[in-house]
């Protein structure tokens, strides 16, 4: 490991009963070709293991700073927030405690972020269930973007965030992550950070990362997630304005969106009458919230 260089990152993991997992995503850091200047641990008040295995890291002789940060039980956002005060990097990369890298990811990742000064960038991940994987072709859909980039992150939400490699500063200047939310609190954050005329981030084609889908995982909170995305859209459809494309279109686009993805969800877990309930409830929602836009920007 000590022959290999560091890259001015500091990569944050939140980990929260993640003693199943947790070695599997440090493990994937150790593997990169290009180690990151510091490795940043958040337990979150775990009540396993956790907290036992992230100390045998401590002993580990590694040319990568390791800080083991330790917090009760505030979430991810609240985690990564944490990690964020005490990061000495350029740029910062995040993974999720039950995610993990492949080799070339950090180092692909900063040479698209230094080569155009973006102040993000993302790229492909695998979708892993169980046995199966697929391939989850985010780049795709940025490059269908490409005539209003911010309108189609708004309307898709496209970003891992265990793809992302940020600047630092970009991200403070945007406040960091809102613990108010229950789910969706890295989409806002992305939105914050490219809200403002200029900004510019980058999704490459290259799959670098593997999403381990879990059961008790928050995107799956189906009622959750479709609450605060409600609110997220709330909250940017104004800035909307400010960028190429019409606001009325993509506020209707996210709106539909994020009700169809409720919607699977409920019947993937067969809880038909929920399914049912948010079909029903979506019409006089999207009405409602674009009474209020135009109102807002009128």
């Amino acid at each position: 490991m000590s022959n290999q260089s560091n890259c001015d990152v500091s990569v944050i993991v939140p980990a929260y009963r993640a003693a199943d997992y947790i070695d599997r995503a440090v493990q994937s850091v150790f593997r990169q070709t290009v180690y990151p200047k510091e490795l940043i641990i958040v337990d979150d008040g775990s009540d396993d293991e956790t907290s036992e295995i992230l100390e045998t890291y401590s002993e580990i002789d590694s040319p990568i700073e390791l800080k083991m940060l330790h917090q009760s039980n505030q979430g991810a956002g609240a985690a990564r927030n944490l990690a964020l005060q005490s990061a000495a990097g350029k740029y910062v990369a995040f993974l999720d405690s039950d995610d993990e890298w492949l080799p070339e990811k950090l180092a692909r990742s900063i040479f698209h972020v230094e080569r155009n000064k973006f102040i993000l960038v993302a790229h492909n991940i695998f979708i892993v269930n169980g046995e199966h994987q697929k391939k989850n072709n985010i780049a795709v859909r940025f490059q269908n973007s490409s005539n209003s980039l911010f309108h189609g992150l708004y309307r898709r939400g496209f970003i891992s965030t265990s793809t992302v490699v940020a600047s630092l500063s970009s991200i403070h200047q945007a406040g960091g992550f809102d613990t108010s939310l229950q789910a969706g609190q890295d989409f806002d954050l992305w939105l914050k950070m490219l809200a403002p005329q200029g900004s510019q981030f980058f999704v490459f084609d290259e799959y670098l990362a593997k999403y381990h889908v879990r059961e008790e995982s928050i995107t799956r909170r189906a009622d959750s997630r479709l609450s605060c995305t409600i609110k997220i859209a709330q909250r940017y459809a104004p800035i909307l304005r400010q960028h190429s494309g019409s606001p009325i279109i993509s506020l209707w686009f996210r709106l539909v969106a994020v009700h169809y993805e409720a919607i699977r969800a409920h019947l993937n877990s067969k809880k038909y009458v929920s399914a049912i309930r948010v079909f029903l409830k979506a019409p006089a929602v999207i009405v409602v919230e674009t009474l209020r836009l135009v109102n807002r920007v009128s």
